[in-house]
């Protein structure tokens, strides 16, 4: 197996929703990006850097949420979207237990056939 099947295996899509949530935590973290603002007023030293820093770090990851979550709906990069190439080798694979299971069953019913003649046979 070669390193593109490897990655190709492996390779996580999440769900819409989990999306969703992502955006909205982004969404959230930005507003308390813009919330933390009004302290820059009030407070001064070391007070002020900490309430800059924390703005800013929520700002960046709140962007990087909504930016990267919004653009893996865009995209249709989540289980079920235009991306997921994940649902062509699941069909394939319920179509092979499909034929598994009957070709199984085929063969149950061919040896209780057999079974019962034998059977038959030994009564008469």
């Amino acid at each position: 197996m070669n390193k593109e099947q490897t990655s190709k295996e492996t390779t996580y899509l999440p769900n819409k929703i989990i999306l969703t949530f992502r955006i909205l935590g982004g969404g959230y973290l930005v507003y308390t990006a813009y919330s933390l603002t009004d302290s820059f007023q009030k407070y001064t030293g070391g007070e002020l850097a900490f309430f800059i820093i924390f703005s800013v770090l929520f700002a960046g990851i709140g962007i990087f949420l909504l930016a990267a979550s919004g653009y893996a709906l865009y995209k249709g990069k989540y289980v079920g979207g235009a991306m997921d190439i994940q649902e062509p080798e699941a069909e394939a694979a319920e179509e092979t237990i499909e034929e598994t299971t009957e070709e199984a069953a085929e063969e149950s019913v061919e040896e209780t056939a057999e079974e019962t003649e034998a059977v038959t046979d030994e009564k008469e």
